[in-house]
């Protein structure tokens, strides 16, 4: 009796794995493509910019967050601000937030999140900057926000059809 079942209550357990492993597999190589695309894209001996920190700075945002909410939301007020060799410059907005990623577990954090996307050892160096902005940290709206809307649409286009100002 025992011995017959034993075998049956294994066996279904095993087979949904089995497809979560394969579900699972494919998202760590999603993450990992973008870093290792970037790296291949650039010849191997050519520095990183701050161009180029820039543009991949969501990816590394994206990766902090997977990571710790806390780190990452420590880094929602930053913006990079330079790099030198195999230093990175982030300007950051709140001294609070300076003192945390400071702390050595969070740099490492930082650290670790900058080698996997792009695919080589940085060293993460914070600097008070209390204009640095992420993505979309708006102050109260300016007097003049329609220059900022024009400069959104020089860029960006202008996919909006209409635009209603909530009351």
């Amino acid at each position: 009796g025992p011995a017959r079942k034993a075998p049956p209550r294994s066996a279904p357990p095993a087979a949904p794995a089995r497809p979560r492993a394969a579900e699972s597999a494919p998202a760590p190589a999603a993450v990992l493509e973008p870093g290792s695309a970037a790296g291949l894209s650039v010849s191997p001996g050519a520095p990183l910019t701050i161009d180029g920190l820039r543009v991949r700075w969501p990816a590394v945002m994206d990766d902090v967050k997977q990571r710790t909410r806390a780190v990452h939301a420590y880094l929602l007020e930053s913006a990079p601000r330079d790099v030198a060799g195999d230093e990175i410059v982030l300007g950051v907005r709140h001294p609070f937030h300076l003192e945390r990623l400071e702390e050595p577990k969070n740099r490492v954090v930082v650290a670790e999140a900058l080698a996997r996307v792009f695919g080589a050892a940085f060293r993460p160096r914070f600097m008070l900057d209390e204009t640095a902005t992420d993505v979309l940290a708006p102050e109260t709206p300016a007097p003049g926000e329609g220059a900022l809307v024009d400069e959104a649409v020089r860029r960006f286009g202008n996919p909006v059809q209409e635009v209603r100002r909530l009351e």
